[in-house]
């Protein structure tokens, strides 16, 4: 397994806290803007190649490899979504790569597996991008409207999630329209990801 990261190019360990993120900054090579990207999406993106692969050691790898590029195609990237779009395509290609280069017992076996690559992109594309959403959303509410929106998510009605909180039904209504507020900003990014995938 490939044991380099971003964080072992620049020998060091870095943790970001406060960190107001630009596309400049990132462009023109700034360490701090990189990582941001890096420990934002690594995860993510190693879950989403391991959709087509089945293979977790294999996808980390491929992701590693995949922000190397990133780096060598940094002045080229207009915004966070582009970003994001542009890792997403590459792991896809970087997948079916993979693929046809492992050993794989018949000819048809390997044309199912890179089908399925092809065909799938797009959905495992917005699954991933989902899960980070419900996350991102999960994580940003206060207390009471957090604890809503998770009974909300496991499928409880408002008069379940009422009586679950010992709260009023309209109590349950008003945090959820916060909550699907914050919700709804973060769901235009994924349709932005899409354009840029046809695109690129």
């Amino acid at each position: 397994m490939i044991e380099l990261t971003f964080i072992y190019l620049w020998g060091k360990i870095e943790v970001l806290k406060e960190f107001s993120w630009d596309i400049n900054r990132f462009r023109s090579g700034d360490r701090s803007a990189f990582q941001f990207v890096f420990d934002n999406l690594y995860q993510t993106l190693c879950l989403f190649t391991n959709r087509f692969l089945k293979d977790l050691p294999a996808s980390e790898d491929i992701v590693q490899e995949n922000f190397l590029s990133l780096w060598n195609h940094r002045e080229e990237m207009e915004s966070m979504v582009h970003i994001k779009s542009f890792l997403y395509l590459i792991s896809r290609n970087s997948a079916l790569d993979y693929l046809k280069h492992q050993k794989i017992k018949n000819q048809y076996e390997q044309k199912v597996l890179e089908a399925e690559v092809t065909e799938n992109f797009e959905y495992f594309v917005i699954a991933e991008e989902v899960e980070q959403i419900l996350l991102k959303t999960q994580e940003s509410l206060p207390g009471k409207c957090k604890e809503i929106f998770i009974l909300a998510m496991q499928g409880k009605d408002n008069e379940a999630i009422a009586k679950t909180l010992n709260i009023s039904v309209n109590t349950v209504k008003t945090q959820k329209k916060i909550a699907y507020k914050k919700l709804k900003s973060y769901i235009t990014e994924i349709g932005c990801i899409l354009l840029w995938l046809h695109k690129m």
